[in-house]
């Protein structure tokens, strides 16, 4: 009984949280504040007592000031699940980001990444990157920007679980290479698309792809549907693991506003 709670809540965790799941963040996905300047905190904590022990943890930060030329901005989240004293899962992100805009169009970007996940056999990830950003379509209803960017990245891996011919410890140079589509039309549909694609600099066999793809549309005046699908792959991953993890989400959404 024990087992199958604690399976249930890893497997409802890692679909409830997918984005946490992932090598490649979607920051896109987190920068969709228009706020001025804004701060939240969201703490969500589950417990089972009895014929079962499980603990279930998320907490997620973020802090946002935009500006006439430049935004700072910071997010991250932690999430933990554990049966009894035993730890299942965690993983745990924190992300700072600094845009500089030039025009309405173009826009620079640095930015600083910590990352650990369990799953994932990461016992640390950090990204240090910098690039720019074009709006090369710019409508209200109707955006498409392209990134190009470095990162320097740096992964410490869990050892235990590699293979005795496999390194625990990486630093390379990566190009980071990203798109973002966003459509809505007159009748209430919303397409939201971000492809991420970060190649090694010398050898571009080695490269790590996230499709993030997101559509709602209205089935009722207050109630849209929502369904989101996200597939990430690495060419070169531990041995342990497999090259890709495929999300896909539906649900609904009711509103009480006007």
């Amino acid at each position: 009984m024990l087992r199958f709670a604690a399976l249930l809540l890893f497997f409802l965790l890692l679909f409830d949280n997918y984005g946490f799941a992932q090598t490649i963040i979607n920051t896109e996905k987190l920068m969709s504040q228009d706020d001025s300047l804004a701060f939240s905190v969201e703490f969500n904590y589950s417990g089972n007592r009895g014929n079962a022990m499980t603990n279930k943890l998320d907490f997620a930060p973020n802090f946002i000031n935009i500006g006439t030329k430049s935004d700072i901005k910071i997010f991250g989240a932690y999430s933990i699940l554990s049966a009894g004293e035993e730890s299942i899962f965690y993983s745990a992100f924190i992300h700072g980001r600094h845009n500089y805009k030039f025009s309405e169009r173009l826009k620079s970007f640095a930015f600083y990444q910590l990352q650990f996940n369990e799953v994932l056999l990461l016992q640390r990830r950090s990204l240090y990157g910098f690039g720019g950003r074009y709006g090369i379509i710019n409508r209200d209803t109707l955006r498409f920007d392209l990134g190009v960017g470095s990162m320097y990245e740096s992964e410490l891996l869990d050892v235990t679980a590699l293979e005795p011919f496999e390194v625990a410890k990486t630093n390379f140079l990566r190009l980071s290479i990203f798109g973002s589509f966003h459509w809505e039309t007159r009748n209430g549909i919303q397409i939201n698309n971000v492809i991420y694609y970060q190649p090694h600099f010398s050898n571009v066999k080695d490269f790590r792809l996230l499709v993030d793809y997101s559509l709602m549309f209205k089935v009722l005046e207050k109630l849209n549907f929502i369904s989101t699908l996200t597939y990430r792959f690495d060419s070169d991953p531990p041995s342990a693991l497999r090259q890709y993890d495929l999300n896909i989400n539906f649900g609904i959404r009711y509103s009480l506003s006007k």
